[in-house]
């Protein structure tokens, strides 16, 4: 190896080392900055305040009917056993 391409060597090993430098701690000192979003203030209101004097309606005093008594399922029937089979004499 001659001189020149010694030095070629030494500069591009050197800028390829300044390229990695700047990779590596260059994203450790331009991180971006966290703000908080800046958000308006909710005011809330609650709803019986607000619900109460128009809801409603009807009449209190209807009682309502009873609900039908709920209908017994059917048993399942067990399926019969096949009969076993008879064993053949030798």
């Amino acid at each position: 190896m001659n001189r020149l391409q010694r030095n070629c060597v030494l500069a591009s090993a050197s800028i390829h080392g300044v390229l990695a430098g700047a990779l590596v701690f260059g994203s450790a000192f331009l991180a971006p900055s966290r703000k908080a979003p800046d958000l308006d203030v909710l005011t809330v209101i609650p709803d019986l305040l607000v619900d109460a004097p128009i809801s409603g309606g009807g009449n209190p005093n209807i009682t309502q009917p009873a609900a039908p008594p709920p209908q017994p399922r059917p048993q399942p029937q067990p399926e019969p056993r096949p009969p076993e089979p008879v064993p053949q004499p030798q």
